[in-house]
């Protein structure tokens, strides 16, 4: 799977901010998680 070009693997999480939108591509079935978590 790849989040705005950065590649991920099982478990992996990634931060994103500043971002007006997030491209999603799966190279097989995948299932992806989502937090809108308020800034600390």
């Amino acid at each position: 799977m790849t989040i705005n070009g950065t590649k991920a693997t099982t478990s992996d999480g990634l931060a994103i901010w500043d971002e007006q939108a997030i491209s999603v591509h799966a190279d097989s079935d995948s299932e992806i998680l989502l937090f809108d978590l308020p800034p600390v």
